[in-house]
């Protein structure tokens, strides 16, 4: 049983650091429009603001 803010996310790893990953105006308990990117290997523009990155834009990196 988990508690009542815990929630499934897109997270970013890089480096020594780990981002959740959002889209500036979304609303962070709704499912992201981002979540088709999870698994992949993206190349990601945005802002970092504490353990958030809001993402401008992506693309999908072939691997």
């Amino acid at each position: 049983m988990g508690s009542k803010s815990e929630r499934d996310a897109l997270v970013l790893h890089s480096g020594e650091h780990e981002y959740v990953v959002r889209r500036s105006g979304e609303n962070p308990f709704q499912a992201s429009s981002l979540s088709h990117l999870a698994g992949h290997r993206v190349d990601a523009q945005g802002e970092v603001d504490r353990q958030y990155f809001f993402v401008n834009e992506w693309s999908v990196l072939d691997d």
